[in-house]
C-alpha cells in the first residue's frame, strides 16, 4: 500500500491509468486489449483520455 495521493500511475495487464484531481483516467490500452474488455473487468470508475487511440 501507499500513502494517500502518492501514486500517480497504475499499470495493469489491461491498461495504463493516471490519477488526476478528477479521478482515474485511462491513458493507454495494452496490446490486444479492447476498451470494452477494460470496462467490463475494471470495477473502478474512470474517464478516457482524449489523447488515447482506440482501435476498432
Amino acid at each position: 500500500m501507499t500513502g494517500e495521493k502518492v501514486v500517480h500511475c497504475l499499470i495493469t495487464e489491461l491498461a495504463v491509468f493516471q490519477f488526476t484531481e478528477a479521478g482515474m483516467e485511462l491513458i493507454e490500452l495494452q496490446n490486444g486489449v479492447t476498451l470494452d474488455e477494460v470496462k467490463s473487468k475494471t470495477e473502478a470508475d474512470f474517464t478516457i483520455s482524449p489523447s488515447i487511440e482506440i482501435k476498432a
